[in-house]
């Protein structure tokens, strides 16, 4: 068997390719773990995915035996080459050398003539928070749904419950519906990371809720200022409502005064912040 001289060159860089540290790449070599993130997206025939941080390709070639349509946004200029060689003779093949918190879904998928698609990725640990955010509140179209490898403590804060909510739990919860599929364990990674991960489905909600509710988001970091703080207090010191106004919204919903903002339903901060801006409360 021969190759050309060209697929050998790519060949060397690929097996040499040394992870950037400023892009916080960890390429996952588990090949049971890819299986597993490709089954959970439930694909089908020329139905669109799109991969955040391909990396070197080895969920991309999973994903394509799907038959899917795959758009891969990679950020690193010098995987291109790598995933181009690999993937570029495949129809179902489209790669977008951009940062991912710069790309915008919706060009393509109008040109490929569909509002639904999928997203997936090894998000990278740093900005992981960053592209929730992006995907769940700034994309004008949402996926209808996304698997995602994130830190193992990211994915316990996302899926925080009453009694241990986080801020990161309340406001993304808000949004989108979360499952923790399994963790994945640092040694799945080259190089190894730190910590483990894990991965999540995530099914976002159909809601606009921060955006009927302006100054909710505030609101909510407000509440979580001081997390050991009762949440009366956090509100009334970092907020513009005077605390008899809180309190009597605190009354009108039940909510208890010694009350601590891990403590408190995802689904009544809105309540209560909707109390608050009723001006004949």
């Amino acid at each position: 068997m021969f190759y050309n001289i060209g697929f050998i060159k790519i060949y060397i860089i690929y097996m040499g390719f040394a992870a950037k540290k400023k892009f916080g790449q960890h390429f996952l070599k588990n090949i049971s773990v890819v299986k597993k993130i490709v089954k959970a997206l439930e694909l089908e025939p020329d139905e669109v995915v799109f991969e955040i941080g391909p990396g070197k390709g080895v969920l991309t070639a999973e994903l394509l035996k799907t038959k899917a349509r795959v758009v891969a946004v990679e950020k690193d200029r010098d995987l291109i080459p790598i995933l181009q060689e690999r993937f570029g003779d495949n129809k179902n093949f489209e790669l977008i050398n951009s940062d991912i918190l710069d790309f915008d879904p919706r060009p393509l998928i109008i040109s490929y003539q569909s509002l639904s698609f999928k997203v997936c990725g090894n998000l990278p640990f740093y900005i992981s928070g960053m592209i929730l955010e992006l995907i769940l509140e700034r994309w004008c179209e949402k996926p209808r749904l996304a698997v995602f490898m994130l830190q193992k403590e990211v994915c316990q804060k996302l899926l925080a419950k009453s009694g241990k909510m986080t801020i990161l739990g309340v406001i993304n919860q808000l949004l989108a519906d979360f499952k923790l599929l399994f963790y994945v364990p640092k040694e799945s990674f080259s190089p190894k990371p730190k910590v483990d991960a894990g991965v999540l489905k995530i099914v976002p909600k159909k809601t606009d809720i921060f955006y009927k509710n302006l100054g909710l988001k505030e609101f909510i970091k407000a509440g979580f200022s001081h997390p050991r703080k009762f949440l009366l207090n956090n509100l009334s010191q970092k907020t513009s409502f005077d605390k008899e106004k809180i309190n009597r919204a605190f009354l009108k919903l039940k909510i208890s005064e010694k009350l601590r903002p891990e403590d408190l339903e995802k689904e009544i901060w809105s309540k209560l912040h909707g109390f608050l801006v009723e001006k004949h409360l």
